[in-house]
């Protein structure tokens, strides 16, 4: 049951918020995670700049095409 409501609480805004930061805080974890988030923006914006998407409207969609919620901007 325990496990269920914490479940249920990480899928909200804010529990996937605290979740992102506790992931963060952990050693090897947590530079993996920002390794990966770097990674997804980089591709990201390459393949819309080359595709000629305005650099303001690339900015906006590589902010979301990270998941975690803790990238500065957010």
């Amino acid at each position: 049951a325990v496990f269920l409501l914490i479940r249920r609480y990480f899928r909200t805004q804010r529990g996937k918020r605290m979740r992102d930061r506790l992931v963060i805080k952990v050693p090897v974890l947590g530079e993996l995670t920002r390794k990966v988030a770097v990674s997804r923006f980089c591709r990201t914006f390459s393949i819309l700049t080359k595709g000629g998407v305005p650099i303001l409207k690339v900015i906006d969609i590589c902010s979301r095409a990270s998941d975690t919620s803790t990238c500065p901007g957010r």
